[in-house]
């Protein structure tokens, strides 16, 4: 059994000196005063604590104070009876009695392997049920690598013996006192928080036997926590408290449950209010005005979920569609349901420029539940007049905090007008000065921030040499090669500038092979205001083809609305045989099945290629567990010095480096080239390559596909491109299914994913056959694989980007 700390830390006993004594990690500081300030507060009370506390506080990855610093308001001796939330579980921010060990021999036990110093620590304090804490002083921690959470989800260690520890404490507090003092309920119940902020059981790391006891053993705990406990733990989410004293309710005692209800004299379950409605867009419609959003409602009322929308006195009924993937979840169970909505209101004059109204329904009552805006809403209640434009015709207003669609455009330009000139006139003009020569449609279009490359720049390429009708530009950052490039052959804007600011608020298509929200929502935060302005719809081109993985729980309607989502295969979006499209909650006429942009370049460039140099392409793609924090001013991931730790590393790195291949590449002429992921190219540094035989490469995408004779990846969406032009795909098993635990989403399908050719389970396997391909220049998709490609491909011509142009002048 692996015991952590535990056996060198009780090896160190014998040797204590000092009347106190700690324990911290040798990564760890004390600032400079704190020793001596704690030695003054322990001589002056002495005798009255055991366990001296200190504020803790977190550099490194993550920087800040630890949750439990509220205790540190003052140095004081603390009587736990009286301030039972004053807990302590960490040894390394305390300063124990001497004695404790030398006379009362007491040890860190052995026999656990998480939560040691917990346990050790409760003991001690239950001598005298005080706590010293002193302000004057700092425990400084340094935080490594992933969150506290993902380290939770990873280990089996933090699920039947984590509990089974917080269970045993509540129990000897019980047979030393008599009852469980509050102060030991405490202790567990912050502990067993971060235990139920995790969605879901880990059935690939647990057993179901495991799994049943994990729950067993915490509903035991649960009903030794009394309800206000659970209800003042500080650090944890408002929603999984309440989900879990209505989960204790029911376990003892069979009363139903009421929003607004008394679990005990402090401690209410619900609010009666505690329905939240997410008002997110607003569109027009053959109806009228068409509102969509999320409405979210405690799973125990879940139920009863029913809203409705009041106008002059009519009523209108939402449409709801739970959505279970979307939902908050403790431990695999829903603590939020969230639904999406959508309510169309009829346009008629006795519908404009009245007060909107929200009722939802509790299971007793329909009450006002709590309303907030989302982002494709312009609307801010802290403003007097805000609004958001739905067309030509009609915008969507808050005016004085109350909602209405009003017709009154030449009134509410004018007051936003006003008021966006005194935000930033600069910009303002800038706007202006664009709508006022704007004579066609503005089109602004996208791929990565910092290059271009993928169907945005194929796309733009397309519609400068075919469509002068539309005006369009580029957008990416000024300092890239693409930006030169490109400005040979058209418009190009930096992204992040003014320019780019104004033509975003004036472009009636906003268009990306990307779809993250810095080019969905590209205005920085003072100039959100600006959003009153926007009228621009959005088409998402997608980077690849998305087989056997399910997107929905990102790109859904009502995180990204896009009014266009391209697709290449009817069997994108396809998990173990169940489409996901309806997840998504778009409407039929946002799919369009087009192919993508880049195919033709691509297609047009293998039919003419010439030279003879034969190449294998090993195109990985990246692991956001390693990885450093992305900079979002340079669009990168900065370099990491634990990159070279990784199985990541050593299998690409034994592939790279296999002296088998290279000796046969070198004897028949061939090279590899390396192409490694842009997330990961920081790391490049860390290969040691043969040299004239295996490379890094710059060259452009499209021509080292066309290049390649054979392709190598892992689960890399490059594969599809590849595949297209029914050119060899082998399959490296890079950790796949760890990886499927982290990177990817829990659905992700690889017998979907990976249609195209072989998958080797090892580096010597794969160098196996690639051998034998190459000395005998059996470079050729097997036919069963390009049957394979033919059923997967929709299109398998040049006219992707012509169908993807007409797709979007249709929207």
């Amino acid at each position: 059994m692996n015991s952590g700390v535990a056996i060198t830390r009780n090896k160190a006993l014998p040797y204590i000196k000092g009347e106190l004594v700690s324990f911290m990690d040798p990564d760890d500081m004390l600032s400079p005063e704190t020793i001596e300030n704690v030695y003054k507060f322990y001589q002056k009370h002495k005798g009255s604590t055991d366990v001296v506390s200190i504020p803790l506080e977190f550099f490194g990855d993550k920087k800040g104070q630890h949750p439990l610093n509220y205790k540190y308001e003052k140095t004081q001796l603390v009587d736990l009876y009286k301030n039972p939330s004053f807990i302590q579980l960490s040894s390394s921010s305390a300063f124990i009695a001497q004695d404790k060990f030398t006379k009362d021999k007491l040890k860190f036990p052995e026999d656990v392997i998480v939560s040691e110093d917990f346990l050790l620590l409760n003991e001690i304090i239950a001598d005298k049920m005080t706590l010293g804490v002193v302000k004057e002083s700092l425990y400084m921690y340094r935080k490594h690598g992933k969150s506290a959470l993902d380290t939770i989800i990873d280990k089996k260690e933090n699920y039947v013996p984590r509990v089974e520890n917080l269970l045993s404490i509540l129990h000897k507090a019980r047979a030393k006192f008599g009852f469980i003092p509050k102060y030991y309920q405490w202790a567990v119940c912050y502990d067993l928080m971060w235990l139920l902020k995790v969605p879901k059981k880990n059935a690939k790391l647990l057993s179901s036997d495991e799994i049943a006891e994990y729950q067993f053993i915490i509903d035991e705990i649960l009903l030794l926590i009394d309800y206000d406990i659970i209800n003042s733990c500080k650090h944890a989410n408002y929603w999984i408290k309440k989900y879990y004293l209505a989960y204790k309710l029911k376990q003892s005692n069979a009363v139903s449950l009421n929003m607004g209800m008394h679990v005990s004299d402090s401690t209410i379950l619900y609010e009666k209010r505690d329905i939240t409605l997410n008002l997110v867009g607003a569109e027009k419609n053959e109806v009228g005005i068409r509102l969509f959003g999320n409405l979210l409602y405690p799973s125990d009322f879940e139920r009863f979920a029913n809203a409705r929308l009041i106008i002059n006195e009519k009523y209108y009924y939402f449409n709801l569609r739970l959505n279970d993937k979307l939902s908050d979840k403790t431990l695999s169970e829903n603590y939020r349901t969230h639904f999406f909505f959508t309510v169309d209101i009829p346009l008629s004059e006795n519908m404009l420029n009245e007060v909107i109204l929200f009722e939802a329904f509790n299971g007793q009552d329909w009450i006002i539940p709590v309303r907030t805006f989302g982002k494709f809403l312009s609307l801010n209640p802290a403003r007097q007049f805000s609004r958001t434009i739905i067309d030509d015709n009609y915008d969507l207003v808050l005016d004085n905090k109350k909602l209405k669609i009003s017709n009154q455009k030449e009134k509410n330009n004018l007051k936003v007008n006003q008021f966006l000139q005194t935000v930033d006139f600069k910009l303002f003009r800038y706007y202006q000065d664009i709508i006022s020569k704007k004579t066609k449609p503005i089109w602004l279009i996208s791929d990565r921030i910092n290059v271009g490359g993928d169907n945005g720049q194929a796309l733009f390429e397309y519609v400068v040499k075919n469509h002068p009708e539309i005006d369009v530009y580029f957008v990416v950052d000024q300092f890239s090669e693409t930006f030169n490039e490109l400005s040979k052959i058209g418009h190009v804007v930096a992204y992040g500038s003014i320019k780019h600011h104004a033509l975003g608020l004036a472009a009636d298509r906003l268009i990306s092979s990307h779809a993250d929200d810095f080019v969905i929502k590209f205005l920085p935060n003072n100039l959100k205001a600006f959003y009153m302005l926007f009228i621009g719809k959005y088409v998402f081109l997608q980077h690849g083809i998305a087989l056997g993985i399910d997107l929905s729980t990102w790109c859904f309607k009502n995180a990204k609305n896009f009014s266009a989502f391209i697709l290449s295969s009817k069997r994108e979006f396809e998990v173990n045989g169940i489409s996901s499209l309806p997840d998504f909650d778009y409407e039929e006429k946002v799919w369009k099945l087009t192919g993508l942009p880049r195919y033709d370049l691509l297609m047009e460039k293998q039919n003419s290629k010439t030279e003879k140099e034969k190449v294998i392409l090993f195109m990985p793609t990246w692991r956001k567990e390693l990885v450093s924090n992305f900079n979002a001013i340079s669009g990168q991931y900065p370099y990491s010095s634990k990159f070279k730790e990784s199985d990541y590393y050593q299998i690409t790195n034994d592939l790279l480096n296999s002296e088998k291949l290279i000796q046969v590449l070198k004897e028949k002429n061939y090279r590899m080239k390396f192409v490694s992921h842009p997330s990961l190219k920081h790391q490049d540094s860390d290969y040691a390559l043969e040299e004239g035989v295996v490379s890094f490469t710059t060259e452009k995408y499209v021509d080292l596909l066309v290049q390649g004779d054979i392709l190598i990846t892992d689960f890399s969406s490059v594969h599809y491109d590849f595949a297209y032009l029914k050119k060899p795909v082998y399959y490296l098993d890079i950790n796949n299914e760890q990886d499927a635990l982290t990177h990817l989403a829990e659905s992700y399908d690889f017998e979907a994913k990976l249609p195209f050719g072989e998958k080797f389970e090892t580096v010597d396997a794969l160098v196996d056959v690639l051998v034998s391909k190459i000395e005998t220049d059996s470079l050729v998709m097997p036919l069963k694989y390009q049957k394979v490609v033919d059923e997967i491909f929709e299109y398998h011509d040049t006219n992707n980007c012509k169908r993807v142009y007409e797709a979007i002048q249709n929207i």
